[in-house]
């Protein structure tokens, strides 16, 4: 039994085709797994600035966690990243449906001093929450560790943080490496 020749063109056409994809599955595959756990379970951030210090520093690399949030809203004193003209690391302070203030250097929620040890320095000027501010269904106030030299929800600039704009939950420090480290009970 003979093979036509066209019939033997069209088999390696065919080999050629079936080489071809998987050499493009092997090669897109971990590229498109990459795309989805950065989409949906775990991002690499760079920190820039020293808003965060000391808990973190100027070009600290992170990862968030992006899971948990869409299940539960953030709890007081995680550290999250949200997106405002771009991405910013904050301490989550006030909670949704809670009012902040800012008396004497001293965190007030609902009226209650909150003990806290993020910020180790006094805080010298509540800006906005030096009056009360009551946080909306949908939001929290924010601020950073380096309380101030901070760009954070006491600002007119940033304000408070829709929850929809909270990109995840800081987990881990790669980089630098004598830091690396859990971020969870930071």
């Amino acid at each position: 039994m003979s093979i036509e020749p066209k019939q033997a063109e069209t088999n390696r056409f065919l080999l050629i085709i079936k080489e071809l994809a998987i050499i493009l599955i092997w090669v897109f595959m971990p590229i498109a797994i990459y795309m989805m756990i950065q989409a949906f379970l775990i991002e690499p951030v760079r920190v820039s600035g020293n808003s965060m210090y000391p808990t973190l520093k100027d070009q600290d690399i992170i990862l968030i966690e992006k899971v948990s949030y869409r299940f539960h809203n953030p709890e007081r004193f995680d550290i999250i990243v949200f997106k405002k003209d771009k991405n910013l690391v904050k301490r989550v302070i006030g909670l949704p449906n809670e009012t902040i203030q800012i008396i004497d250097g001293v965190i007030y929620v609902d009226d209650e001093v909150v003990d806290e040890y993020y910020g180790r320095e006094v805080i010298i000027d509540g800006k906005n929450a030096s009056n009360p501010i009551k946080i909306g269904d949908n939001q929290i106030f924010v601020m950073g560790d380096n309380r101030n030299n901070s760009l954070d929800s006491r600002s007119e600039e940033i304000g408070l943080v829709d929850l929809d704009l909270v990109l995840g939950k800081v987990c881990f420090r790669i980089l630098p490496l004598d830091a690396f480290g859990s971020l969870t009970n930071q």
